[in-house]
């Protein structure tokens, strides 16, 4: 539940801006004695998010193509 109300809000009320979102994706490390897979959760979730806030009231296309440029550039 807290996990689906995190997502929404992230999805639905971005709250940072987009360079905020890439410095923080850009500093993110993997904190010693953390699991792997909670470095990944948190990279995909900022991820995510950057996207969302980049490609706020854009076409299909445009959305897509935002996508796929902040996934090349991280």
């Amino acid at each position: 539940m807290e996990e689906t109300k995190g997502l929404c809000e992230t999805t639905l009320c971005a709250k940072r801006t987009p360079g905020y979102l890439q410095l923080e994706l850009s500093a993110m490390k993997h904190k010693t004695g953390k699991a792997v897979q909670e470095y990944s959760a948190r990279v995909e979730k900022t991820l995510h998010e950057l996207c969302n806030v980049r490609a706020n009231n854009r076409s299909t296309s445009d959305t897509k193509a935002i996508h796929v440029y902040i996934k090349e550039i991280t």
